[in-house]
């Protein structure tokens, strides 16, 4: 069995291309009203390829990476390399070989729902400062006919055993949340509906974790029905796919 670390391996090229980045008016939010300064120091966990982490980078934050899958970190470190702030870091969500009473703020972009989480809990109260805080962010596609239509591709191509996708996905992340918080958080959302292309819209479906790697027996009924999806729904060449941006918020447990 492939341990989570190794799920998005060989995934990174289509995941850098395809997935979104978080709504702005979110971060704005978080900026404005939820403790987040230009002067906070940030470890992002789980940062993948970096997207998150080059919105934070942006708004002037030193933001410390954390990243277990290679390919990922190194796309992420690709990405990254022009900002003097950005330390990318080989850890995990149960050790994040950072120091001690080190972070002002934990962010964790659309990974939660693959750390160990009594272990992350322990890490996170290891390496915030007092009265540091938690928040975790997501990008959630909302229930339209695109996303009914791809599920069913999903479902008949794809092993979503422990997969992150559909009904299951999203209510195993909300009970992550609840546990992490102890049932009390804060919750802010966003509209963050993508406009893709075709080649777009295939990679970010192959970026999941569970999608058909080429050479994999379904890749090639998967990527066609993928198009198939995108080209009855698909008006001048582009496909709006509705989604929102989530952020959660509380005292770690």
């Amino acid at each position: 069995m492939v341990n989570n670390e190794e799920k998005f391996s060989g995934k990174a090229t289509h995941y850098d291309y395809a997935r979104p980045a978080y709504a702005e008016s979110l971060l704005n939010t978080l900026y404005s009203d939820y403790g987040f300064s230009p002067q906070s120091i940030i470890a992002d966990i789980g940062s993948g390829t970096g997207i998150f982490t080059e919105q934070l980078l942006k708004r002037g934050n030193k933001v410390y990476g954390v990243e277990p899958n290679t390919d990922m970190r190194k796309a992420g470190e690709k990405r990254l390399k022009g900002y003097q702030n950005f330390v990318s870091v080989n850890g995990d969500a149960a050790n994040t070989n950072l120091i001690n009473s080190f972070i002002d703020i934990i962010t964790v972009a659309q990974a939660l729902h693959w750390f160990p989480l009594e272990e992350f809990s322990k890490e996170c109260k290891r390496i915030l400062k007092p009265n540091g805080q938690v928040v975790i962010v997501y990008n959630q596609r909302c229930n339209d006919f695109i996303n009914k239509d791809v599920d069913a591709v999903v479902a008949r191509y794809c092993d979503v055993r422990n997969a992150s996708t559909g009904s299951a996905y999203i209510e195993l992340k909300r009970k992550r949340i609840n546990e992490l918080y102890n049932g009390k958080f804060i919750e802010i959302s966003k509209s963050n509906s993508l406009f893709m292309d075709k080649n777009k819209f295939l990679s970010y479906w192959l970026s999941r974790s569970y999608a058909p790697r080429e050479g994999d027996v379904n890749y090639k009924l998967f990527v066609n029905d993928i198009v198939l999806v995108f080209d009855k729904y698909a008006k001048d060449g582009l496909i709006t796919l509705k989604q929102e941006s989530i952020a959660y918020m509380g005292k770690v447990n």
